[in-house]
């Protein structure tokens, strides 16, 4: 899309990709549908995210719930929770969509075997996902809360090209919070590696 975005060919070539995609989505949701007891947490997980990007939601709480229902993965399970919230803020549900946050930041009891290394960098993850969910809502004053608390989990976190890389990524939304409001992602310049 950055590439062609003054291109009316190229627009139309996007527009037909968006319309396959969201095809694509409604045919797993189909599918999902058809055989629910064959499907697995990141499978439900998974569809439910190509419905947020289709902008097709009438399913994705449902795919959600599923997913919650049968997780056994930390990552599986910090992910679904992050992914209700958006779901939730983006839907006009802000104070339950800060509860998925929240309860994506409790999780740890339930995977004793869990490092302090994995729990402190997913939860600098999950905070900095929460800053940038409040900031594409325009709630800048939690999006910068949320900075400075993965910040400060950041900096509990012992030195390493891990924890480089993850401090570059809050930078980043750092950056883009500064600025003091939600921008087209076509014209951001994009951190290195991305």
């Amino acid at each position: 899309m950055r590439k062609y975005k003054d291109d009316a060919e190229g627009q139309a070539l996007a527009g037909l990709l968006g319309q396959e995609n969201s095809m694509l989505a409604r045919h797993a949701s189909e599918i999902v549908d058809r055989f629910p007891n064959a499907i697995s947490s990141s499978e439900y997980l998974s569809v439910a995210h190509a419905l947020m990007t289709a902008s097709d939601l009438e399913k994705v709480p449902v795919y959600l719930d599923r997913a919650l229902s049968q997780i056994s993965d930390p990552n599986v399970n910090v992910t679904a929770l992050r992914s209700y919230g958006l779901h939730l803020i983006n839907t006009g549900k802000v104070s339950e969509g800060r509860s998925k946050y929240e309860q994506a930041l409790t999780i740890w009891n339930e995977y004793p075997n869990v490092t302090n290394y994995f729990k402190g960098y997913t939860d600098t993850l999950t905070e900095m996902y929460w800053a940038q969910t409040e900031f594409g809502v325009n709630n800048l004053e939690a999006s910068k809360e949320h900075l400075r608390k993965a910040f400060q989990r950041l900096n509990s976190m012992p030195p390493g090209p891990t924890t480089s890389q993850l401090r570059g990524q809050v930078l980043y939304t750092q950056k883009i919070v500064e600025q003091g409001a939600p921008v087209d992602p076509l014209t951001v310049p994009r951190p290195h590696g991305d």
